[in-house]
């Protein structure tokens, strides 16, 4: 039986990834009572499809009526970086820029951890206009607490 490591180096996510997000309004939306996500993103632009996949889950979610945040940190602050927005694009997804653009008209809250974001030279004009903004370990916590649940892409 193949182990998941397997089937991911297969490529095999791309396609389940594309179908979920296609589906994933329509089955959360049928759950009844909106939830509050806290979509956390580790994975910056050397993985296009899960740097995207942050966003367009995030959007599907909000879409269905739910409350979510998304927090970066480590690699994935570098996707802030419009010079990095522009150009990626996953296999099977829209580019990112397209996504991510979606996200800031659902008004979708982005937070940066600090330490991460500065180490990858990042910047404050990096995030205008982007409905993003610097957060720190406590803050993140906080959120933590607030979200019902959270994912880690």
């Amino acid at each position: 039986m193949p182990t998941r490591r397997d089937v991911l180096a297969t490529g095999a996510h791309a396609c389940t990834a594309a179908f979920a997000v296609a589906v994933l309004p329509v089955s959360l939306a049928t759950t009844g009572e909106a939830q509050r996500f806290m979509l956390i993103g580790l994975t910056g632009p050397e993985d296009p499809t899960r740097a995207s996949l942050l966003f367009a889950w995030a959007n599907a979610l909000t879409e269905a009526g739910h409350t979510v945040r998304l927090e970066l940190a480590g690699e994935a602050t570098r996707l802030m970086r419009p010079e990095t927005t522009d150009t990626l694009t996953a296999p099977g997804l829209p580019s990112l820029q397209a996504i991510m653009a979606k996200t800031q008209d659902h008004g979708i809250p982005i937070f940066l951890c600090r330490p991460c974001a500065l180490a990858r030279g990042i910047t404050d004009a990096d995030l205008e206009g982007r409905n993003a903004q610097f957060t720190n370990g406590p803050a993140m916590a906080a959120a933590m607490a607030w979200a019902a649940k959270i994912l880690v892409v």
